[in-house]
């Protein structure tokens, strides 16, 4: 369960543009830094390894990698800085 300040209501998931962090057991705007957390977009949480996903569409595997230049799961590694996935 997360604490939603702005409700003032503990929740088992974060509405965007909020994450749920465990590191401080709210919904964050970013995940605490100190605690080398993923923003992950899909589960709306901070994760400690980005997870790969099923398209609902295609049933096909999604990939996702860690971004350590904005601390979220991403699709494509940015191309600047230039960061590279590593599968």
């Amino acid at each position: 369960w997360f604490g939603l300040n702005m409700t003032r209501i503990c929740t088992q998931s974060c509405p965007s543009p909020y994450y749920a962090d465990p590191s401080t057991t709210f919904c964050e705007l970013k995940c605490f830094v100190g605690a080398d957390k993923f923003a992950d977009n899909i589960s709306r949480s901070c994760v400690t390894n980005c997870p790969n996903y099923t398209d609902p569409v295609t049933n096909k595997s999604v990939i996702t990698y860690e971004d350590n230049s904005t601390k979220t799961c991403v699709l494509q590694c940015p191309f600047f800085p230039s960061l590279y996935g590593f599968n």
